[in-house]
């Protein structure tokens, strides 16, 4: 026998929220999880990851990223050696440089952690580094992912023959111009200085 509109109607309300209500729960356990797997992997304490839990709640539904976006971010702080307060401190950074570069959380966060430390800036210059690559790829119409890449492939060469984080700028900034972007630029600008770096006591010195 055909259900009227009037018996179908709470059916499908009661299906909806059901559905949320299981997506909530998925999503809380996930979360959880996330937190729990960054305890386990750092130096943290319980009192410290309450309080960081909290924190990433607040600002997780306060913001587009949702929190366990919020929490990979932090996930990846953590693993770099960050207290939960200075996680806390840098992860607005991440967040933004995530907004600009389109990334998710925790990809922008790796991606700045990386070049950040190859450079040998503190995690409170992060946003420095996010200012750096994102005008440098907004002066050579790259995308600001493509860009990241290009420094995080590049930036051997910090450690390796001392580059400067504004020359490697300008390098990135020159190779995108010309149609050579992400890892494939950072590629090249690595092998220029080992080519000079192997080269004639002139080409070193240069």
């Amino acid at each position: 026998m055909w259900l009227t509109w009037g018996n179908v109607l709470p059916l499908l309300a009661g299906a909806a929220i059901s559905h949320a209500a299981t997506s909530a729960v998925k999503a809380g356990m996930a979360f959880e999880k996330v937190m729990t797997d960054t305890q386990a992997l750092s130096d943290i304490s319980t009192e410290s990851m309450n309080r960081l839990t909290k924190s990433v709640l607040d600002l997780g539904g306060a913001t587009q990223y949702g929190p366990i976006e919020m929490a990979e971010g932090i996930k990846v702080l953590t693993l770099a050696g960050l207290d939960a307060e200075s996680a806390m401190k840098a992860l607005p950074q991440v967040m933004d440089f995530a907004k600009v570069s389109e990334m998710p959380m925790k990809a922008a966060a790796e991606q700045l952690v990386a070049v950040t430390t190859a450079f040998g800036y503190s995690i409170d210059s992060m946003s420095y580094v996010s200012d750096i690559i994102a005008k440098t790829a907004a002066s050579s119409m790259a995308a600001v992912d493509e860009m990241g890449q290009s420094f995080r492939t590049a930036s051997t060469a910090a450690t390796q023959y001392r580059v400067s984080l504004a020359d490697t700028a300008t390098g990135l900034g020159l190779l995108a111009q010309i149609g050579i972007k992400g890892q494939m630029a950072g590629t090249s600008f690595r092998q220029m200085y080992a080519e000079l770096a192997g080269g004639s006591r002139q080409a070193q010195a240069a």
